[in-house]
């Protein structure tokens, strides 16, 4: 049995997904490069994946790290293998630059654990509801499906399309090819895209319906538009699809949500990167910022920032501090919602996490 073989075999243990699932996992996502493990005897007993992503932040762009895939053989579990790992994946994170790790808790009871290394659930998503007598009106003229959806344009605009949130992991043409093999292979799935006349490439949507359960509703995983208008199209085309059920829409969280649900965690793996990224978007923010990290030794300092820069020195400072914080509760601040940053004073934004095949 190959290594190989042997995470496929521990990942269909530990997350009961399809073999179909696993194989184009494995054969399409995987890449060696990614993978930090435990080994006894010769043979993997606990893993996860570091998966290299962008992060759009304050009009830049930031490498990042998702984590997924963790799990451990279980009779080996209880022994902190995933624990070692975990912090083995946080260091890497900043040793090679990253922001920040981002990861989708498999189940909500692992929330609590990922706190321990710092995590904070910052990524949420509005859970908008429609009935089936919703026609997603009214019916503008001017769009109609794409029948080829592996058209090099349709990529191209879905990375446009990602680009335009403020604040968003970002995907590649190649993720982006991954979200559809991922979508074909759900029993209930479906995509669909909607150009204008023109032939511009201007909403699509992932969504799945449960074929066990005639009750549930349709669940959209991620619609992206340029616009309201072109967004509706998109559902509309869904709607098509299924005509008689009602609809679930997991949209980011806007300024008025419907009904707020955790999405996603992240860890802040380089501090300074981050204040620094915050700072040039906001050259008239000033504020001085003590930072406690258990973990990562290079976060343990008392952030400066004035006129678009930040100033780094020694964790202890005689200096008035507007925020003392550890990591977790300084990305709390970060991504809270904008109302929130005004009223604590700081440029905060909300995250959106989508489309990691989770």
């Amino acid at each position: 049995m190959t290594q190989k073989d042997e995470l496929k075999r521990l990942w269909s243990d530990s997350f009961g997904d399809s073999p179909e699932y696993v194989d184009m996992f494995f054969s399409r996502v995987y890449n060696d490069s990614d993978l930090i493990s435990a080994e006894q005897n010769g043979h993997t007993v606990s893993y996860l994946l570091l998966q290299p992503y962008s992060f759009m932040f304050h009009g830049a762009i930031l490498p990042t790290g998702y984590i997924c895939g963790a799990n451990t053989r279980r009779n080996q579990r209880g022994k902190g293998l995933m624990s070692k790992l975990m912090t083995d994946a946080l260091r890497t994170c900043a040793s090679r630059g990253y922001m920040m790790a981002e990861l989708i808790p498999a189940y909500d009871w692992l929330y609590p654990y990922y706190n321990r290394f710092g995590f904070s659930t910052v990524f949420y998503i509005d859970a908008q509801r429609f009935t089936s007598a919703h026609q997603f009106g009214p019916w503008e003229e001017g769009f109609q499906p794409v029948e080829n959806i592996f058209d090099p344009a349709v990529s191209e605009a879905f990375i446009r399309l990602e680009k335009m949130r403020p604040c968003t992991i970002l995907h590649s043409s190649r993720d982006f090819l991954n979200t559809l093999d991922d979508i074909a292979l759900s029993p209930g799935g479906k995509y669909v895209a909607v150009s204008r006349d023109s032939g511009e490439v201007v909403a699509m949507a992932w969504a799945e319906s449960n074929p066990d359960d005639p009750t549930a509703p349709v669940t959209v995983k991620e619609l992206l538009s340029t616009d309201i208008p072109a967004g509706r199209a998109a559902l509309r085309e869904l709607r098509y699809h299924w005509p008689d059920k009602s609809f679930k829409l997991l949209a980011p969280v806007g300024i008025h949500p419907h009904f707020i649900t955790p999405r996603g965690m992240c860890r802040l793996t380089d501090v300074a990167v981050a204040l620094s990224t915050v700072a040039a978007a906001h050259p008239s923010f000033k504020s001085t910022i003590r930072v406690s990290d258990p973990l990562i030794p290079q976060n343990n300092a008392t952030f400066r920032i004035a006129d678009g820069e930040i100033d780094i020195s020694a964790y202890a400072t005689n200096s008035r501090l507007d925020f003392d914080v550890d990591v977790s509760t300084l990305a709390d601040i970060m991504f809270s919602s904008p109302a929130m940053g005004n009223i604590i004073g700081f440029p905060s934004v909300r995250p959106h996490i989508s489309l990691m095949l989770d």
